[in-house]
């Protein structure tokens, strides 16, 4: 997974190997997904991965803190990750689940 989030992710350009001495890792270690209700969800605590008729996303729980998010623009960023309409997480056929993650970062 580590060379597919570098290489495949369509919404960024691939990682070059001119890039690859300022490049840092971090890993997420994540607990087990349990459902979650939109207006439970916590920027910064929570992770989020939906899923609906084959199609799903996963977002970490930094990442709505790194895009200066609120809830809702994590909610449709989140469907966007999973190439679904923005507001898709407002269906009632769409399967929300919320996680927490322990992150460790490489140093500078």
């Amino acid at each position: 997974m580590v060379v597919a989030s570098a290489t495949d992710d369509p919404r960024f350009q691939p990682l070059t190997a001119g890039e690859l001495p300022d490049t840092r890792i971090e890993i997420s270690a994540l607990t087990p997904l349990e459902p979650i209700q939109p207006e439970n969800i916590v920027v910064g605590r929570h992770g989020l991965v939906i899923s609906s008729a084959g199609s799903s996303g996963l977002l970490l729980p930094q990442v709505p803190v790194s895009q200066g998010w609120d809830r809702l623009a994590f909610l449709d960023g989140l469907c966007e990750k999973a190439g679904l309409p923005s507001c898709d997480w407002q269906r009632d056929d769409i399967s929300l689940y919320g996680f927490e993650a322990e992150v460790w970062r490489e140093s500078e």
